[in-house]
């Protein structure tokens, strides 16, 4: 009776490993968090044979459901809002089974441009600067930042003529410029993380 009962409960405890052998243990994302990034959900262990994982993509604050695919591709309008993925293994008739959360993650936000202004004597044969504020929330130091200088017919911007060819951060005035107004357009860049920002264009000067 005795060899009985033990060969009862290895059969049961086979029975019971081979049950929970297969399934998924976590929800996992790769990818970078920047914005227009893919982000990919995944699993830790491995569904039962026979089952399949679903999976569903949440915002926070206030936590909001952006997809239901394998994969989501982080918009612009995400900035600064933390993303996870719920998987979900279900049956083959679609019988929920069991869940799991990913942990959230921020996504980095855009480079911005405050204050920019035109510095310097703008006389021809001079040298006039671009200078402004860079700021970036996630602390990403600024690089790649583009330039477009232009002329213009008043301080509105009016009659606006951008300078081909001179894309630096600063303009050396030309004798052609004369009686025009000297202004530039900035687009921030990032050395990680989200970018470019958004550009922005200074009063003429």
């Amino acid at each position: 009776m005795m060899k009985r009962a033990v060969g009862l409960s290895i059969l049961l405890l086979a029975l019971l490993t081979l049950k929970v052998s297969g399934q998924i243990t976590g929800a996992t994302i790769t990818g970078n968090f920047n914005v227009n990034s893919v982000l990919t959900g995944g699993y830790t262990g491995s569904p039962e044979a026979g089952n399949h994982v679903d999976y569903e993509w949440f915002t926070t604050p206030p936590a909001t459901s952006v997809g239901t695919n394998s994969t989501y591709t982080i918009l612009a309008a995400d900035q600064a809002k933390g993303i996870y993925v719920i998987t979900t293994e279900n049956t083959a008739v679609h019988v929920f089974v069991r869940s799991f959360t990913s942990d959230t993650t921020a996504v980095n936000s855009f480079p911005v441009i405050t204050y920019p202004v035109v510095v310097g004597d703008p006389r021809p044969g001079l040298t006039v600067y671009a200078s402004y504020v860079f700021t970036d929330v996630d602390g990403d130091l600024e690089s790649g930042s583009t330039y477009k200088w232009y002329t213009a017919t008043d301080a509105g911007g009016g009659g606006m003529a951008i300078i081909n060819l001179d894309t630096a951060k600063s303009y050396k005035i030309k004798d052609a410029d004369y009686g025009s107004f000297i202004g530039y357009k900035v687009t921030p860049g990032a050395a990680a993380g989200s970018t470019p920002g958004s550009e922005v264009t200074t009063p003429a000067f």
